[in-house]
């Protein structure tokens, strides 16, 4: 459990970090920019420190997986981005998949 915290806490950063960087699109602030970099660089430490005690295939596929999700449902909600039957099937393929690498996981 001491490694899993670490790997959330990445997902979480991750994703505020790809929101920062779209915010700074939307609003060509670059303080924003320089959010992203530091939000990135927070996650990048967590995920460092997460795969020391979890493997590399099963953390990179559970931070990968969960931001990808994380970002865009916020995305639908936020931005306003398109919305259908199939973006939500495959999003909660991902959601099972990284549940199911959790559960086989040691």
């Amino acid at each position: 459990m001491k490694y899993w915290i670490p790997l959330i806490l990445a997902v979480i950063f991750e994703a505020l970090a790809a929101l920062s960087l779209k915010t700074s699109t939307n609003t060509e602030n670059h303080l924003y920019t320089a959010l992203y970099a530091i939000l990135f660089i927070i996650s990048l430490g967590m995920f460092y420190i997460a795969s020391k005690g979890i493997p590399l295939s099963i953390g990179y596929a559970i931070w990968a997986g969960l931001g990808l999700s994380i970002v865009s449902i916020i995305g639908i909600f936020v931005f306003k981005e398109e919305i259908s039957l199939m973006k939500i099937v495959f999003l909660l393929m991902i959601i099972i998949g990284v549940v199911g690498l959790k559960l086989v996981s040691k």
